[in-house]
């Protein structure tokens, strides 16, 4: 009887042992499928080329967890993804920009991709993960930079202080947007980094053919420059004046028109303009800056000491602008909007934003990409420039010197009629004395 109850008593036993293997193994699969489903993927690998850096993104499903650590001779860059499932979407991207040759990628063991970049020479670098906005999904950025042509491009720049001295006048255009940050983007797909470039370029073009002017861009490709970098480029030019170009975007098709904006730390003028600024100045989030470079606060106490020269002088040019766009496209508003734009910053430089149309109707879309729009308001942009140089008495825009050679015969009422000014004024350009005699031959200052 003892010996029947032992038997029950281990069979019981060994049921219960099968069936707690059982749970667990049941378990076990149930917890290795959420591993899997858990697990980060990499959907693609994008980069983008600048002159000073390079941008790599890559897409993933998720934040991702990482390794990364540098190599040398030759010099590298290696990241290893963790906890991914495996997929490698392009196992090389050339790149040869002189930064970065290349891109490869492999899944080196069991959840873990291998992501090496092999670089020209040795580059430092900042890694930083962006969290999913808009259509984008998130991603992890890699910017791999060169102080060494950062540094060059900078000293490059700050030789126009010496075309300053000259007399010239600075005037640097924005391209708004780029690279990872397309803009609006049209019906069709006309991307508004693309539109802008192709006006900002031509602007820039006709500038230059302009005597005592120099123009410049903050972005000479494709590719992305945060909002506060591109108020220090035109600082570094020494610029006079500086016009972001934009398109704007409405949830209406029926919208169209151009816009001028002007910087308020006051509010905005109008709740368009408003709008127009959080749209804008969301560019940094899209483009990819890091977070501890996205505080873009101004000190008000400085910007306050001359807002007062440089915001009037900004009204006046917007205003000078929609006049002349008016000539060949329907204004959207017809005054001068301020709110508070990032890119507008630049409390010693007059600055405007200008929304050439609305991309988000496809007929204005159409228009804006053909050479006629894109040409003649580049046209409109460069006469308001004009217009403003020549009526502006501000201290920060100074007029182009001008200088007359004395003829046989002319005297200084004819040379100040000659060139609209008066004779007084010809006499202090020149430091002569109500006494002092015009000489055949001299080479007289009339502006």
């Amino acid at each position: 009887m003892v010996t029947n109850i032992s038997k029950m008593n281990h069979y019981k036993y060994l049921f219960l042992t099968l069936w707690y293997l059982f749970l667990l193994l049941a378990a076990g699969i149930s917890t290795g499928a959420s591993v899997t489903e858990a697990r980060n993927h990499l959907y693609d690998i994008r980069y983008w080329s600048s002159p000073t850096f390079t941008r790599i993104v890559l897409d993933l499903k998720g934040g991702a967890r990482y390794d990364s650590f540098s190599l040398k001779k030759p010099d590298r860059l290696v990241l290893d993804l963790k906890d991914f499932d495996g997929y490698v979407p392009k196992k090389l991207v050339r790149i040869d920009d002189g930064i970065v040759k290349r891109i490869r990628a492999s899944r080196k063991s069991r959840g873990i991709v291998r992501i090496v970049i092999d670089l020209e020479k040795k580059s430092g670098h900042k890694i930083f993960p962006l969290k999913k906005i808009s259509k984008k999904p998130p991603r992890l950025v890699v910017d791999i930079t060169r102080p060494d042509l950062e540094r060059a491009v900078r000293v490059k720049r700050e030789k126009t202080r010496e075309l300053k001295k000259k007399g010239d006048y600075i005037v640097v255009i924005d391209p708004g947007h780029g690279g990872e940050d397309p803009g609006a983007v049209g019906r069709k797909g006309t991307k508004e980094k693309d539109i802008v470039f192709d006006i900002a370029k031509k602007v820039v073009w006709k500038l230059n053919r302009r005597k005592g002017i120099k123009a410049y861009l903050t972005r000479k490709g494709d590719y992305f420059i945060p909002l506060r970098k591109r108020i220090e480029i035109a600082k570094q030019y020494g610029a006079d004046l500086f016009i972001s170009i934009h398109a704007d975007s409405s949830f209406s098709k029926k919208t169209y028109g151009t816009s001028v904006y002007c910087l308020s730390f006051k509010g905005a003028s109008s709740n368009a303009a408003q709008m127009a600024a959080k749209r804008e100045n969301i560019s940094d989030f899209i483009g990819g800056v890091p977070l501890d470079q996205q505080n873009n606060d101004l000190n008000v106490i400085i910007f306050d000491l001359v807002q007062t020269h440089s915001l009037n002088s900004s009204l006046q040019f917007a205003g000078l602008t929609l006049r002349e766009v008016s000539k060949i496209n329907r204004l959207h508003t017809k005054k001068p909007q301020q709110a508070e734009f990032a890119v507008l910053r630049a409390p010693d430089i007059p600055s405007i934003l200008i929304e050439t149309d609305f991309i988000s109707n496809p007929r204005r879309e159409k228009r804006m990409k053909t050479q006629w729009f894109k040409n003649e308001f580049a046209n409109r942009v460069t006469a308001a420039v004009g217009k403003f140089l020549s009526e502006s008495k501000g201290e920060s825009v100074k007029p182009s010197r001008r200088y007359h050679v004395v003829k046989k015969g002319e005297s200084l009422y004819s040379i100040a009629k000659r060139y609209k000014t008066t004779i007084s004024k010809l006499r202090r350009l020149n430091g002569m004395s109500v006494k002092s005699t015009l000489r055949y031959g001299k080479k007289l200052r009339v502006l």
